[in-house]
């Protein structure tokens, strides 16, 4: 290093007490402004007095009459970080106006790969010619429109003290001036960062600035734990070897550990590793900090639902509160890595939106965020079909879920921070997924648009990491769940605050895919836009469920219901109806299984009723063959897929005139509809449809129909959504 300057924001300070140093030189990056919307950049200027300081200073409210006094005072100077919205004012029309104005254009050590390469790229491959067309459309003074002059300088940006020079400009000129005029011949030593690396740099800062006002360093040695943080903010370890606690167990406790408390809980964690001198290196550091912050977030996190939870079920009220405050207290110490990830994206998102010349069109890629997918219902099974078509048409569109389990089908799976059993509905649990590794792997797989399947603690991780980084955010209402609360709870407020949610987490939507138009009044009545809502095309792989065609060929009658065994699905209703048909000739087979079970089959208890339990693969479509009429007789569910691959396989449907399902049968054509929980209903359509002929009827019109309902032809429809960018702006 030959030279060395300071570019402070608006002062040289800096400079001045270093001046007396050789090779040395005052600079100053400088806040200018176009005047029309007071849209705020940032100009690098070198090798300048401290009397053109003063001129530069009173010019900077107007870039263009600072730039003129730059070029007429021959003052070395290049636009720094141009895709970076100083004050959120930032578009095209600013950033061709500086192509246009300035030949030196920084490349800088504190953005992205992506940022640096698209400025490199445009700078490059600009032409003379359209630097003409802008200088006239914008009417500049002076322009620089020549593109062999357009050069980059290299420089760190570092505020914290931490990455001086990391970037840097090499130039093989005997004189500081060669620097500068002969700036094509520049050596760049770019390293670009991530936001990890400005996350730790905020928590560096904040680290010093309450050094230097409190004196903290009596009360280093005496608290490992800040010890320990004192090591990373100030890259000064002891002798020992990292020991980074896993999440998979927990880390050791403190004697003063108190449940609850998240103070203890952090000290808990940090007391728990140590950092070796040999360990500590700037290269590193940005990504250790992060996996420690998120282990100890994430324990914290989980120690303080598991401790609501149990206050819960104890009765104790007001502990709870001091655990939302805890988890408020978490928030907080997530901010400078939100803010962090929300600069970065918001840059790259800029600089990838820039047209000045053609450049390729960035690729859609979506995270679909569910809770459930290796489970047994039908929103997992949905799923499932998706990712295979997903990866038989080679689309970028990944799953994201949580669960302990190894993936089935490379879906992206996080680790649960902990996992709660839903009391009602055993077979779904609520797994927490680790908010910031999520957050990461938005930004760092280039997710474009974001997919909840469920509201659950999964899809609000992908809600909050489409709101920072500013994704296209969908959700789709596959469950009822509302109505599940109040039947399984029997408790309308728990209804009610149920549906308050839900209508909020909805109202975050960009889109809201929906199975049917019952859903779409249902949620018009909830408060949900009506232009956000949509139905979603739905098909049925009529290959695997294919028309039995004479196969199962039986005397009697046989009746199938397939789905979840609970009172939800209005099974008691079935139940009954069944038992008033009192028909000799007449089975009924209920293929699944679930809480209600027991109870059901001791009810059904001397009745010819089957209940083989959850059937999958050729097992389940040969139950389909087996049968005569499917009885569907749910008031709850949005949709009812089974409808589909019951009328696939050739078997007529009878379900309620509540909810998604009957838009799915024909009336008198492919079944009937009756009215929801009406056991008299239910039994007289049974009856009325117990004719050989009129089931071959009906069911050979079902197949018909489903046949144009294929499962690749509706996910294909749904994908363009994607697309063709149905949806007008970002999640803001």
């Amino acid at each position: 290093m030959t030279h060395v300057t300071i570019t402070d924001h608006d002062t040289i300070d800096g400079c001045l007490e270093i001046a007396h140093l050789p090779n040395t030189f005052i600079s100053c990056e400088i806040t200018a402004r176009f005047p029309d919307d007071q849209c705020k950049v940032h100009i690098l200027t070198h090798n300048i007095t401290e009397l053109q300081f003063l001129d530069i200073d009173k010019l900077r409210k107007n870039i263009y009459e600072l730039v003129q006094y730059l070029n007429q005072n021959h003052i070395y100077h290049a636009i720094a970080h141009p895709f970076y919205s100083v004050n959120n004012k930032l578009n095209q029309h600013h950033f061709e106006q500086m192509l246009v104005m300035f030949d030196r254009f920084e490349l800088n050590g504190f953005r992205s790969r992506v940022v640096n390469d698209k400025l490199k790229f445009i700078v490059n491959t600009i032409s003379s010619e359209k630097l003409n067309e802008l200088a006239a459309k914008y009417n500049i003074c002076y322009p620089k429109t020549v593109s062999g002059n357009k050069a980059f300088i290299c420089g760190s940006d570092d505020h914290s003290g931490l990455y001086v020079a990391r970037s840097h400009t090499k130039n093989d000129s005997e004189t500081l001036d060669g620097l500068f005029t002969n700036a094509r011949n520049n050596e760049l030593a770019l390293l670009s960062a991530e936001p990890t690396d400005l996350g730790y740099t905020v928590y560096s800062i904040v680290y010093h600035s309450i050094e230097s006002r409190f004196d903290i360093d009596k009360y280093i040695q005496r608290d490992a734990a800040l010890n320990n943080i004192s090591a990373f903010m100030t890259m000064k370890g002891s002798d020992e070897a990292v020991r980074l606690h896993p999440l998979a167990s927990r880390s050791p406790r403190h004697k003063d550990f108190k449940r609850g408390d998240v103070e203890s809980q952090l000290r808990s964690i940090f007391r728990g590793f140590t950092i070796s001198s040999g360990d500590l290196s700037i290269e590193k550091a940005g990504n250790q900090w992060f996996k420690l912050i998120s282990t100890a977030i994430d324990e914290s996190m989980r120690d303080l639902l598991e401790y609501t939870f149990e206050q819960v079920k104890k009765g104790h009220i007001f502990n709870i509160f001091r655990a939302f405050g805890s988890i408020s207290a978490l928030y907080f110490l997530c901010i400078p890595y939100y803010i962090s990830f929300r600069i970065f994206q918001d840059t790259k998102s800029f600089a990838e939106s820039i047209d000045v010349i053609d450049t390729p069109e960035r690729p859609i890629k979506v995270a679909h965020f569910t809770d459930t997918y290796h489970e047994i219902n039908g929103v997992a099974l949905t799923l499932r079909q998706m990712s295979k078509h997903v990866q038989q048409l080679g689309i970028d569109y990944e799953f994201v879920t949580c669960h302990g389990a190894a993936t089935m089908q490379g879906e992206k799976v996080f680790k649960p921070i902990t996992v709660f059993d839903l009391p009602e509905y055993s077979e779904l649990k609520l797994a927490f997924p680790p908010i910031l590794e999520v957050l990461d792997h938005v930004y760092r797989e280039e997710i474009t648009h974001i997919h909840a399947a469920t509201p659950g603690p999964v899809g609000l991780a992908g809600l909050l990491a489409a709101k920072l980084l500013k994704k296209q955010f969908y959700a789709t209402y596959h469950t009822a769940i509302p109505q599940y609360v109040g039947r399984l709870t029997d408790d309308p407020l728990l209804e009610d605050l149920t549906w308050k949610y839900i209508s909020w987490f909805y109202k975050m939507a960009d889109m809201v895919f929906v199975p049917s138009q019952a859903i779409v009044v249902e949620l018009l009545k909830n408060g949900i836009s009506k232009e956000k809502i949509t139905i979603m095309p739905r098909g049925i792989d009529t290959e695997r469920f294919s028309y039995k065609n004479g196969d199962g060929l039986h005397e009697g009658y046989r009746l199938l219901y397939v789905g979840r065994i609970s009172r939800e699905k209005n099974l008691n209703v079935l139940a009954e109806a069944f038992k008033l048909l009192d028909r000799t000739d007449t089975s009924l087979t209920l293929v699944g299984d679930g809480p209600y079970r027991d109870e059901l089959q001791a009810d059904l208890k001397g009745f010819n009723v089957q209940f083989p339990g959850y059937l999958t693969g050729n097992t389940l479509v040969q139950a389909y063959h087996n049968s005569d009429l499917f009885v569907f007789p749910s008031t709850t569910d949005t949709f009812g897929n089974v409808i589909l691959e019951a009328h696939s396989c050739g078997l007529p449907t009878i379900t309620t005139d509540v909810g998604g399902p009957c838009e799915n049968v024909i009336q008198g054509e492919t079944g009937l509809v009756v009215k929801g929980s009406d056991v008299l209903a239910l039994k007289a359509a049974i009856e009325s449809l117990l004719d050989k002929k009129k089931l071959e009827t009906m069911g050979k019109r079902a197949r018909e129909i489903v046949e144009h309902r294929s499962f690749e032809g509706a996910f294909l429809k749904f994908l363009s959504y994607y697309k063709n960018g149905n949806i007008a702006g970002g999640s803001k």
